[in-house]
Order: structure tokens, then C-alpha cells, then sequence
């Protein structure tokens, strides 16, 4: 397993839906344009951008609950990862990617 799958693989923001429950996958950091989701299945699902995200929480000026669309991602300090919403980068922790496998 790479640094970056060892890091990213317990990231909150990415979930699983199956059976109505939530389901931690695990993310792998692609380059700049996608990321590999991996659910405990073994079945993947390759994200390219730009693709939708939740806000979880208000942080201005996006409103909690409201969808926005992540047209590239990058892996900042301390692998961290972060999406780029219009012209500003967003820290992942604030977003919800929803997948259905």
C-alpha cells in the first residue's frame, strides 16, 4: 500500500451507501483531475472532475447542505487532501461525496 493510500484511506468525507448504511471506502489519490474509491467489496469507482460534493457545514461562502462541483484536487501539507471549488481551494473535511456502487 503507497504513503498516500495509507493516508488518505480513513479520510471522513467519502462514504459507501449500501443497504441504507454508511460504509467507509477506501481513497486513493490519483492526480489532479481523480480519485479511486475502493469499497470493502474490492469494486472501484474511479472519480474524475469535475464531480459533485455536499458541504457539511456553513463555511462562507458555501452553505451546509448545498451541492458544489470539485473541478480539481491535490494532496497539500502533511497529505492532505484538498478540492478546488471556483477559484479557492477547500479543505476535503468540510465536503460529502456521495457513491452508489
Amino acid at each position: 500500500m503507497s504513503l498516500i493510500t495509507e493516508k488518505l484511506k480513513n479520510f471522513p468525507f467519502l462514504f459507501t451507501l449500501k443497504d441504507g448504511k454508511m460504509k467507509q471506502p477506501r481513497i486513493d489519490y490519483i492526480d489532479e483531475k481523480s480519485i479511486l474509491v475502493i469499497n470493502q467489496n474490492g469494486k472501484m469507482r474511479q472519480l474524475h472532475c469535475p464531480f459533485k460534493v455536499q458541504v457539511l457545514r456553513d463555511a462562507s461562502p458555501l452553505q451546509k447542505d448545498s451541492w458544489v462541483i470539485v473541478e480539481s484536487v491535490k494532496l497539500h501539507q502533511e497529505k492532505k487532501l484538498i478540492y478546488r471549488i471556483g477559484d479557492q481551494w477547500w479543505q476535503y473535511d468540510i465536503f460529502i461525496i456521495k457513491v452508489v456502487y
